[in-house]
């Protein structure tokens, strides 16, 4: 949807149907477990097309040399979210009105809807359509993605066949997938293992569990910038996204090994090495995140579609696999859980390292406008009579 009718539209409405059911949760909850569950099915539906709306809209805005500044500094705002958000909800749940935890759901379903008015305002689906752009950036932006992506919107044709049977986009899925099931496991999970083995209570629970995520959001920043650097500087696009990519999943899976041999006498140690874990993930910024614009920027929407529905399954078993592994939630239980996680990451990084790719795909490529202008031109002289 967003490549045929503009990521704005479709962001906007995703995030206008996540902050109305945030909104109405409490109300659910109190009424029926069936309505509460029909709301987080209808979050989950919002919240899914935001990724691929964003993949769309950076498709048209960011020059080659910059995807992964833009694209990861963008990205970085979701760990924002999780920084702020932790903490407060500890606070919320002890201290807030309407019994605690529910003003969690009315303050950040208001944010939301506040953002939403403010994001249809000011945002636009391409540098063609903006109302904030110079002139001079407008021409920059467009010299830079010629013969990637057209002026602006229009449908065609996607080459479903081509792109299934791609084995530079199954290495993006693949890696996308593992990678997943390393942050959903410590999104959902870090709480869990700070309150069962490391013993922190839950107000300093939520406090601490926003610690990963700085390291998160701080070297999200850092390895965007220093890929492109890097690019900028004659390494290729596929050398640079497998160097990160490929990092990511080691460091993460060495440090999340490490982090289940701490217990509760160590909980410093516990945290640094859950924050430094976590916070390697972040180099995946500078590798298959942005991969989708690097090989097929005018179907890079589709292509996180894609991978983000198969990288939403860790999201769904995580969770219960954890569960299952840590009955009697014991530190021996938990090392068992980073070692499949380290292990999945690493089958993920060899993956990419083999198939990957970030070179624009001949599949991918988008002829320039002024050649279809001049060769239209030239059909009609040579149809001409005279």
């Amino acid at each position: 949807m967003a490549e045929r009718y503009g990521g704005k539209r479709v962001f906007f409405y995703g995030m206008v149907l996540t902050s109305v059911a945030t909104l109405l949760t409490h109300a659910a909850a109190e009424r029926s477990w069936i309505l509460l569950v029909f709301l987080r099915v209808l979050q989950g539906l919002g919240e899914g097309v935001v990724f691929p709306a964003m993949h769309a809209l950076w498709s048209h805005w960011a020059p080659p040399l910059e995807r992964s500044i833009l694209v990861g500094f963008s990205y970085a705002g979701a760990q924002v979210g999780n920084v702020v958000t932790l903490p407060i909800a500890g606070v919320l749940c002890q201290y807030g009105f309407a019994g605690g935890w529910p003003s969690i759901f009315y303050i950040f379903g208001m944010l939301g809807v506040v953002w939403c008015a403010a994001w249809y305002l000011i945002a636009a689906d391409t540098p063609h359509r903006s109302r904030w752009i110079t002139k001079r950036e407008h021409h920059f932006i467009e010299h830079k993605l010629t013969g990637q992506m057209k002026k602006d919107i229009k449908r065609e044709k996607t080459p479903w066949r081509t792109i299934w049977t791609s084995k530079h986009v199954w290495a993006i899925i693949v890696a996308h997938t593992c990678g997943n099931w390393g942050t959903y496991m410590q999104l959902t999970q870090i709480p869990t293992y700070m309150k069962e083995v490391l013993k922190f209570d839950i107000q300093t629970n939520g406090f601490l569990s926003a610690l990963p995520y700085i390291g998160y959001f701080v070297g999200i920043n850092i390895s965007a910038l220093c890929a492109d650097t890097m690019r900028s500087h004659g390494w290729s696009t596929t050398t640079v996204r497998k160097i990160f990519q490929c990092s990511a999943m080691l460091i993460s899976s060495i440090f999340l090994i490490a982090t289940g041999y701490m217990d509760c006498t160590q909980p410093g140690a516990a945290v640094a090495l859950l924050t430094i874990g976590v916070a390697a993930q972040s180099l995946t910024y500078g590798g298959f995140i942005v991969n989708h614009v690097d090989i097929a920027p005018k179907y890079a929407g589709i292509l996180l579609g894609i991978t983000n529905t198969f990288a939403t399954v860790p999201g769904i078993v995580a969770p219960y696999v954890v569960g299952a592994i840590t009955k009697d939630r014991t530190q021996e239980q938990w090392q068992i859980v980073f070692y499949l996680t380290a292990g999945i990451l690493m089958f993920g990084g060899i993956f990419y390292f083999f198939f990957g790719s970030g070179e624009l795909q001949d599949w991918a490529r988008e002829q320039d406008t002024e050649d279809e202008e001049s060769s239209v031109e030239m059909k009609e002289r040579m149809m001409s009579p005279g």
